[in-house]
């Protein structure tokens, strides 16, 4: 078997250096073939500073309110075919052009050149590219003079051109700034119109002023007949002292003369004033003078009245003439409103005509002010000089690449003959027991075969009853199987168990009432109770034993009663012990749940989730167990392969029972 696996692997070798040298070594030689003989090229600058000035401005001689337009439409003028064929003519008289230009030999030049300008400057870079070492500065400052020589012609026709344009335009508004301010003087003498404010003008000053006086007459006639209702509501109104005197004076002497009856009164007795003579007249003359006063208050209050109706009459008339006077100005009003708005209308004519007429001024004033500014100007801040080494290509980096690409495409190609190349089937290999031949010759068939898991990060366990236990080995996929083919009926049930995630307590106490065969289900009880699917390996383990008893202890003693913990170490070690793996003595049920918890959380496994799976953990174990978590990912239990490898792949030989029977049992 080693020498045809060498032959295999020689062959396999051989047949990836003849794919990769294949592809590799033509490749690699086409190409540098390729990159050598191609001719050198050669570059030659020159760079320039262009103010474009009047090139950017329209053909009205408006100054341009963006410059870098201006300036990109210079650097495409650079490499324009006018520009170019010019540049050609005088090559053709100074020195003569390259003989490979082709037919059009302009087409050709244009072909050479290209332009690069520098970003928030006026400067660009005009570039001439090709073989011709020598001609490429030529046509670089041929180009250049061309250049400059347009930039004269242009702004000299274009100055003449926007000075007449002016001019004539100045002309013209003058003839119609003159003719329309002529009508409008006419038509304002013809209608009387002092201004363009409205108050200024007699006709509507004089109607407003109607206006206030009509509504102010209106206000007194409203006056009057308040006045005249409130009068005649009241009787004529009640006549006031102060506004006759006559009334104030008898009002003052009745006041007197009560006074004085008011002194009698309490100097007398009204008996002696009724006998006194000086008191009767007192007394008479007091009622002859109220008398009078009533009889004056009455002749006041008629005067009143009168007075109201005479007001009243004289407010009516003063309002119905200023109301006929008020239409008749609103009427001439009217008329002269029509007027005043054709003379606005004129006038905003005129005011245009005279805008446009100064804004005329204004350019042709800039244009003469700003002549020597608005000049175009080219700088040449470089001229193109002889280049010294060529541009391209770049012999030695395009070789580099070249290599690195042959080596790919070579890498390619042994992947791909690889990838269609049949493959060499590996069956897995199955170790039976024999009578004649032991464990450790199939166990050195799988030495070198990969462990499912390793253990370089020991843990300190606890086994049953507190007792601590050394870090457990991880055992491979190799000795678990081995391990497993040498097992009993009650070994191999007891390892399939203790890699399905039953602890060793847990499966001491386990009964067959717990098994639920037909919905394929485990119940565990206990300090984490929870229920297990009964996978194809444990279920083969299980009906493996169709002799026993289905009730009581899944695994019995020697006595017949449940089976203790150290018979349980003791036939995991047994089975290692037969299957001659190295320091058996070390593989314990304990080295087997370690093996399968590690399983579980190098898959990455939630470790809130494993106890699900395995049964509560100690939490100084599990912060241990941490470390062989898959750090890159975590995931749940329903993506989880719960049952390891060598189980997956176990199939187990056929059994005799150990009291003699002939009944053999195979997995179901």
């Amino acid at each position: 078997m080693g020498d045809e696996s060498d032959f295999r692997a020689h062959q396999a070798r051989r047949r990836r250096i003849l794919s990769f040298a294949a592809v590799f070594v033509p490749v690699l030689t086409v190409s540098l073939i390729y990159l050598f003989t191609r001719a050198p090229e050669y570059r030659s600058s020159a760079r320039l500073e262009i103010v474009p000035g009047s090139i950017a401005r329209p053909q009205n001689g408006d100054l341009s309110d963006d410059p870098s337009k201006a300036f990109l439409t210079e650097i495409q003028v650079l490499t324009s075919r006018p520009l170019v064929e010019t540049a050609t003519e005088s090559l053709k008289e100074s020195g003569g052009l390259p003989p490979d230009l082709g037919a059009d030999p302009v087409d050709g030049l244009q072909q050479m050149l290209s332009t690069d300008s520098t970003a928030g400057t006026d400067v660009v870079e005009l570039q001439a590219e090709g073989p011709a070492r020598t001609f490429l500065p030529r046509l670089v400052n041929g180009v250049v003079d061309a250049y400059q020589a347009r930039l004269e012609d242009t702004y000299k026709a274009l100055a003449a051109n926007a000075d007449a344009g002016v001019s004539e335009e100045l002309r013209l508004l003058d003839q119609k700034v003159a003719a329309k301010r002529a009508e409008v003087d006419a038509f304002r003498a013809r209608y009387d119109i002092v201004s363009l404010e409205r108050d200024e003008n007699q006709v509507l000053s004089r109607v407003k002023g109607l206006g206030q006086e009509l509504t102010q007459a209106n206000d007194r006639v409203v006056a009057a007949e308040a006045k005249l209702q409130a009068l005649r509501e009241t009787g004529g109104g009640v006549a006031r002292s102060k506004d006759d005197p006559t009334v104030a004076d008898m009002e003052r002497r009745a006041s007197e003369m009560s006074n004085e009856l008011k002194e009698y009164a309490r100097k007398y007795t009204p008996q002696y004033m009724a006998m006194d003579p000086e008191v009767k007249s007192l007394r008479a003359r007091l009622d002859d003078l109220e008398q009078q006063i009533q009889t004056e208050r009455a002749s006041s209050r008629g005067n009143a009245l009168a007075d109201a109706q005479t007001e009243l009459a004289s407010a009516r008339a003063a309002a119905l003439r200023l109301k006929e006077q008020s239409d008749e100005a609103s009427q001439a009003a009217r008329v002269f409103t029509d007027r005043f708005g054709e003379y606005k209308a004129l006038q905003e004519d005129l005011t245009k005509l005279e805008d446009l007429r100064r804004s005329a001024l204004e350019r042709q004033a800039k244009l003469e002010a700003q002549e020597r500014e608005r000049a175009p100007r080219m700088t040449v801040l470089e001229a193109a000089a002889l280049p010294q080494k060529p541009y391209r290509p770049l012999y030695l980096l395009d070789a580099g690449l070249s290599f690195v690409g042959s080596l790919v495409l070579g890498l390619l190609a042994v992947w791909f003959v690889e990838f269609f190349s049949p493959k060499e089937r590996r069956d897995p290999a199955v170790i039976v027991q024999q009578g004649w031949a032991g464990l450790p010759l199939a166990h050195a068939a799988h030495a070198g075969a990969p462990p499912m898991l390793s253990g370089e990060h020991p843990l300190h366990l606890t086994g049953p009853g507190g007792a601590a236990l050394p870090g457990p080995r991880i055992l491979t996929d190799v000795e678990t199987a081995a391990i497993l083919h040498a097992a009993n009926d009650d070994a191999r049930l007891a390892i399939t168990a203790l890699f399905f995630g039953l602890a060793v307590e847990e499966l001491i106490r386990l009964r067959w009432e717990s098994i639920d065969l037909a919905e394929n289900a485990l119940q565990v009880d206990g300090e984490e109770p929870r229920r297990l699917p009964i996978e194809r390996p444990l279920r083969r383990a299980l009906d493996a034993r169709r002799d026993a008893e289905r009730a009581g202890p899944l695994l019995r003693g020697s006595g017949g009663g449940p089976l203790s913990a150290s018979d349980l170490d003791n036939l995991v070690t047994y089975a290692a012990y037969d299957a001659a793996l190295d320091r058996a003595d070390e593989v314990t049920p304990q080295t087997l749940r370690h093996t399968y918890i590690v399983y579980l959380l190098r898959q990455g496994v939630r470790l809130s989730d494993i106890s699900r799976i395995v049964g509560r953990i100690p939490r100084d174990d599990l912060v241990a167990y941490a470390r062989y978590g898959a750090p890159e990912t975590r995931l749940p239990l329903d993506r989880i392969d719960r049952v390891p490898p060598a189980l997956r792949d176990f199939d187990p030989p056929p059994l005799v029972g150990e009291d003699g029977g002939g009944g053999a049992s195979t997995g179901a």
